[in-house]
């Protein structure tokens, strides 16, 4: 019942999210859902954990396609420098916004650049390098053992969402 409150609290905090900024809440929530699936087969991250930090991104401000690249640009922040995810999101989002300010002080190569546009190509080049990592963490080590457990941990989401089902008429 644990595993299905957290999934149905992220998915419902992104539906809000989504919401409050204008967005089309089903067809939004659909393909983010289906990055977050696809996202946590071939990493160690959770769809979970990535629909918070698109929740996030939607309340910044970034939809859409933007939304899901700062996703994919904060998990490699986290991975490759272990950043939290919710500072990783407050800084790729706003590189969506076209701010790669916040990057500076991590991406050495926007140092000395002046053009706005420049930092942004350099900070979005720099940040899909780091990706491999991600992906890497997933192949080796405990990463596969991870991989089965957020696996597993989706079978009791549907698990849980049944027996909560189930204790309803109690209520």
């Amino acid at each position: 019942v644990k595993a299905f409150d957290t999934q149905i609290q992220a998915e419902n905090r992104l539906k809000a999210a989504i919401q409050a900024s204008g967005g089309a809440v089903d067809a939004n929530f659909a393909k983010y859902a289906a990055f977050a699936s696809e996202l946590q087969s071939i990493s160690t991250i959770g769809d979970e954990a990535t629909l918070a930090i698109l929740a996030t991104a939607e309340s910044m401000g970034v939809s859409g396609d933007a939304a899901i690249r700062a996703a994919k640009n904060a998990v490699s922040l986290e991975k490759a420098l272990g950043i939290s995810a919710s500072s990783a999101i407050r800084m790729t989002a706003a590189l969506e916004q076209g701010d790669a300010t916040m990057l500076t002080r991590y991406i050495p190569a926007l140092r000395g650049v002046t053009d706005e546009g420049e930092k942004v190509r350099i900070a979005q080049e720099s940040l899909a390098n780091m990706f491999g990592q991600v992906t890497a963490e997933a192949q080796s080590g405990l990463g596969p053992l991870t991989q089965i457990k957020n696996s597993f941990g989706d079978f009791m989401e549907v698990i849980g969402g049944i027996v909560l089902e189930g204790l309803q008429p109690m209520f």
